[in-house]
């Protein structure tokens, strides 16, 4: 399983006084919905119809990346930015608790980028860190 794009969670309340709310909002923001229904409909799927419009839409690839056990999705918007190191980068820096880095130097970094929105074929690449990451 890959690293999740967006996230639409909702904790449903027991009943409040005029209806429900959503548990995972501090208390001061809580809106009170007369259903269930309502609360998931506002929560989840308008949320997922905002971030659709305004983020999937405008996305030009899916760019999956995995390496040792640890996964990683994002949207890429810009062409100059498929191939950008900069992510490898932000991965190869990643830590254990211990201050070990999580890969090392010489472990692959499997790489794929899917096209959203054309007929483009699909990448799929190895990288290897670079030593000085």
């Amino acid at each position: 399983m890959f690293d999740c794009l967006a996230d639409f969670d909702v904790c449903l309340s027991s009943p409040v006084a005029g209806g429900f709310v959503c548990n995972l909002q501090a208390k001061e923001d809580r809106e009170v919905f007369a259903s269930h229904k309502a609360l998931l409909q506002a929560h989840v799927c308008e949320e997922f119809l905002r971030w659709c419009n305004d983020r999937l839409a405008s996305a030009r690839w899916l760019r999956l990346v995995e390496t040792g056990g640890m996964r990683d999705a994002s949207l890429i918007y810009k062409a100059e930015d498929r191939h950008s190191a900069s992510k490898l980068r932000l991965i190869g820096n990643l830590t254990s608790l211990d201050g070990s880095p999580v890969i090392g130097v010489n472990d692959p970094i499997e790489v794929w980028i899917y096209p959203i929105n054309d007929e483009q074929p699909i990448e799929h690449f190895k990288a290897i860190l670079p030593p000085d990451r």
